[in-house]
């Protein structure tokens, strides 16, 4: 098997140094849930072996799951995407240039089905052992989720982000914008908000908003501060279930603009609307990126590393051919996938009120749904034959080569499943794993937050 042997140890680290938390550790949804993230480990799974790289990217791995249905599927009224398609059509796509440095385009979730599909009541409240497990594998990027559990935070804002259908992120500060879809009250949000300093005004739609500072201002003798540190300072309700955050006035007045069919938006941008549109009717999450994201190199690379890691694209682009030009990807992940050990025997805890080694949250395993769910990785490329081409790359890189970061193979981090062109749009590369694995549900967050995807990169 090809890899790379690093001098650097893998990361299995407990330090002070990888426990602090920043912004894509908290993905998680709360300091509890980014603490674990960031002290947990990739390789904590047995060896499972790879898969034989399939010798037709075109075709999926023989007798492999196929590849997910597609999320728009004959005689769907939704639009393109469906629920996340609906969500970004609401965001103008000049805030996704805020990104591009980054290569960071949204972090989607859907609470909601994630929640019915385990069982768990979604009734606002911590005390589910089961609810961090849950929604581990979610991408819950608002700093909304890291405050949440916050005594005062409903009394604040008015809401519960836990309580939420759905949640998309996009930004980066002093670009950011939140967007919560359903289980709000307008009425408990005005109060909250008229309680907590917020101002009315008024966009030049004549659409009410609120605002404790229209420029981010900071004042941390103010809840709206301490919590959102000016991410939450602006806030506007649309069409009752929908809650909007942002950290000036004049983003919220981006939003409101679009929504009223003003310019383009995020949905638009070239390459988005065909990967999130083959996304199953399953998926409950989602991270969208910009092609150049897989090819950027880590700072805390050593020259060795890095000499290393363009031995090894050489290599798979001598076995399989280049890797095309990839504009828009997406990674997701489906309802019913856990991110933490499920052990049906333990006895539950309180997840957010016990944080000792051994409560560790588990998933009633009568509940969960016996579909095997999947992580989902779209690529959009510009014809059907480069997008036979990509999806064949990935299949041989994750088949046979080792994740730099964690010096483990990739296909004992996630087992490959599927590959080849998406149904629906030929033009999209579509791979699956199995995220039913143990530590599966949770990895395709970490892989991407660590930006540790070599196979996808160009």
């Amino acid at each position: 098997m090809a890899g790379i042997i690093f001098t650097r140890p893998p990361v299995h680290r407990t330090d002070s140094t990888t426990a602090r938390i920043n912004r894509r550790q908290l993905l998680a949804g709360s300091t509890a849930l980014a603490s674990t993230l960031a002290l947990g480990t990739l390789g904590t799974l047995g060896t499972l072996g790879s898969l034989a790289a399939s010798g037709n990217a075109t075709a999926q791995t023989p007798g492999a799951t196929p590849l997910a249905t597609p999320f728009a599927s004959p005689g769907s009224t939704a639009t393109a995407g469906g629920k996340l398609g609906a969500l970004l059509a609401m965001v103008p796509d000049t805030e996704s240039a805020s990104n591009a440095d980054d290569g960071m385009l949204f972090y989607y979730a859907d609470l909601e089905t994630q929640l019915k599909t385990l069982g768990i009541a979604q009734d606002g409240s911590f005390e589910s052992a089961n609810l961090v497990a849950a929604l581990y594998p979610l991408a819950l990027a608002s700093q909304a989720f890291q405050y949440a559990t916050a005594p005062d935070f409903g009394e604040t804002f008015g809401f519960n982000p836990y309580g939420t259908h759905r949640t998309l992120f996009v930004g980066v500060p002093p670009r950011e914008i939140s967007i919560f879809e359903g289980g709000i009250d307008p009425d408990r949000l005005v109060a909250a908000w008229k309680a907590s300093g917020y101002a009315p005004k008024m966009t030049d739609q004549g659409v009410e908003f609120w605002s404790a500072g229209e420029n981010g201002e900071i004042d941390f003798s103010s809840p709206v501060s301490r919590y959102g540190v000016g991410a939450l300072n602006n806030a506007v309700v649309l069409n009752d279930d929908t809650l909007v955050f942002a950290r000036t006035s004049s983003l919220i007045k981006g939003v409101v603009a679009q929504v009223m069919g003003h310019g383009s938006s995020l949905a638009d941008r070239p390459g988005v609307s065909p990967v999130v549109s083959t996304l199953s009717d399953r998926m409950v999450s989602a991270i969208g990126v910009t092609g150049r994201f897989a090819t950027t190199v880590s700072r805390t690379m050593t020259p060795d590393e890095r000499n290393a890691l363009v031995a090894l694209l050489a290599e798979s682009d001598d076995m399989v051919g280049k890797m095309p030009s990839i504009d828009v990807m997406v990674f997701a992940v489906e309802a019913g996938a856990v991110g933490l050990v499920v052990d049906p025997g333990a006895t539950p805890v309180t997840v957010f009120n016990d944080n000792s080694p051994s409560a560790t949250p588990r998933v009633d395993q009568a509940a969960a749904t016996t579909v095997v769910p999947l992580v989902e990785a779209r690529m959009h490329a510009g014809s059907a034959a480069d997008a036979a081409q990509a999806a064949k790359v990935v299949a041989w890189r994750w088949d046979h080569l080792d994740s730099p970061l964690v010096d483990r193979p990739y296909a004992e981090l996630m087992t490959r499943v599927a590959a080849g062109v998406a149904p629906g749009d030929e033009t999209v590369a579509a791979i699956d794993f199995d995220a039913g694995m143990h530590g599966a549900g949770s990895r395709w967050l970490q892989l991407v937050n660590n930006r540790d995807l070599v196979p996808f990169a160009g």
